[in-house]
């Protein structure tokens, strides 16, 4: 049986450590829910607001290219470049775009031109102005999005790999848009006019602010999920992007969103938000362990919290227990003395509370059987004496109906008849008085013990009364007590 201070600490352990744990698990499973629902809208804004300014921005790019197409000096020295003749022509369209590149926005990487004939590229560049294409397999964008004969729209933004530049590592995340260059005279295709922003670019400029965690991952992709630019990627992660099943864990017509997926092997939440201008995709992925570490340190906290607090009710319930059980254990203690046969014990408890009132009741009760204990040993004693008397009772009848008998029967033979039939009644009587010891009689023998008391009373009394017994027949075998019926 367990003792009542390992019960105490028992209770208050469980009134500590069950509501303490089951309150961090309701605060720490709503503090995750929050945190993912606001962290989640926070970046979802965030993707939203650089979308727009990226759109924005490239909109207001793109009015380059029209402003040079509409350019008559610019469209005549093109229109003067002829297949073979000298690159002077070329070398001064390479200027005129440069200059107009560093006049309006100085976040394009480059300005080129794609003249149908002679087959080259005049780009801004200044150490590589002119690129005579040989295989037009690795220029890609000439026919991803080639201009139909006529038009005059601009091209949708999209990303190119193979781009003119003078460093081939570069050629990586670049997005191109193109507009057709028409001749003003007669209205005649002279080529298409890009222009390249490079996605590193377009990083530092809007992406890296909106970055809120070390271990963040930011993307900028294509409707094709290629990446234009990146944050926080390395090496491996960026060869194993393509495979990633958070990549199409979303509807292709949300705008915006966010859900909880696995990214590179970890869980994560993923936030995006879709350009309805450039179908271009801007992704924000975030592992939840990057801001739930935070919460684990506070639930650590809170369990070593809920640690010292147990340890602190053990010290009390300990303490509290021991100031509850020593009155308890003294009444014990005087139960089990009490119950041995000492009835002189007495508990002793000053305070006054529900155990004073315990200890005063076993006193009082220990007091009363004690007296109790007197008195049936005075009543023993008693009984004993009045044993010994009865004994005695008994001995001086017997010897007095005895010598009554012996009186009768001297005098039968001196021939008195009256004191014969008076010493026999008188004998009768005491018989019927003593009973044999029994405690009942017949009524029967009742009414002859009253009879023989009459008959020496009548001999005395003579003609001074007389007596009529009223018994019904039925009733005198009926067991009564002895001398319920007395004269």
């Amino acid at each position: 049986m367990r003792s009542i201070r390992t019960q105490l600490i028992v209770v208050f352990l469980v009134v500590i450590l069950v509501p303490s744990g089951v309150l961090a698990c309701l605060m720490y499973t709503r503090s995750l829910s929050l945190i993912d629902t606001n962290l989640g809208d926070a970046q979802v804004n965030k993707l939203l607001k650089a979308t727009a300014l990226i759109d924005q921005s490239l909109s207001d790019m793109s009015l380059l290219l029209n402003q040079l197409a509409a350019n008559e000096s610019f469209v005549a020295a093109v229109a003067s470049i002829k297949p073979g003749s000298d690159s002077r022509e070329a070398v001064r369209v390479s200027a005129l775009m440069r200059n107009a590149q560093s006049f309006y926005n100085s976040r394009i990487e480059t300005l080129y031109l794609y003249l149908y004939e002679p087959r080259e590229i005049i780009t801004a560049y200044a150490n590589q102005r002119i690129v005579e294409i040989r295989d037009e397999a690795y220029y890609d964008w000439i026919s991803k999005y080639r201009l139909g004969e006529g038009a005059v729209e601009i091209s949708p933004w999209f990303l190119s790999r193979g781009v003119p530049s003078p460093s081939v590592s570069e050629s990586i995340g670049r997005i191109i848009v193109n507009k057709r260059l028409i001749r003003n005279r007669d209205g005649a295709p002279l080529g298409e006019l890009g222009m390249i922003i490079s996605g590193s670019t377009l990083r530092s400029a809007y992406l890296e602010s909106i970055r809120s965690f070390d271990r963040e991952i930011l993307l900028m992709l294509d409707e094709e999920y290629n990446p234009i630019a990146t944050i926080g990627m390395d090496v491996a992660q960026l060869r194993s992007l393509s495979g990633q099943a958070f990549l199409t864990g979303f509807d292709a017509r949300d705008a915006q969103g966010r859900f909880r997926t696995s990214a590179f092997g970890v869980d994560s939440q993923v936030c995006f938000s879709r350009s309805r201008q450039s179908g271009f995709i801007y992704m924000s992925v975030i592992p939840v362990s990057q801001y739930t570490d935070g919460m684990v340190a506070a639930g650590l906290q809170g369990l070593l919290v809920a640690l010292l607090a147990a340890i602190f009710a053990v010290f009390v319930s300990v303490w509290y227990s021991m100031q509850l059980s020593r009155p308890i254990r003294m009444l014990k203690d005087a139960m089990q003395r009490a119950g041995s046969g000492d009835l002189n014990v007495r508990a002793d408890y000053n305070r006054r509370d529900e155990f004073s009132e315990m200890t005063d009741g076993f006193n009082n009760m220990i007091q009363r059987i004690e007296q109790l204990m007197r008195n049936l040993e005075n009543e023993e004693l008693l009984l004993k004496e009045a044993e010994l008397r009865n004994l005695l009772a008994q001995v001086n009848p017997h010897f007095l109906y005895n010598a009554l008998e012996t009186i009768h029967w001297m005098a039968r033979t001196n021939h008195a008849r009256e004191a014969a039939e008076l010493c026999m009644s008188l004998a009768n009587f005491y018989r019927a008085t003593l009973s044999e010891g029994r405690k009942t009689v017949t009524v029967r023998e009742s009414l002859d013990m009253i009879r023989e008391y009459i008959a020496i009373l009548t001999a005395r009394y003579e003609g001074r009364f007389s007596v009529r017994y009223d018994v019904p027949a039925e009733l005198e075998d009926e067991q009564v007590l002895h001398l319920v019926l007395q004269p």
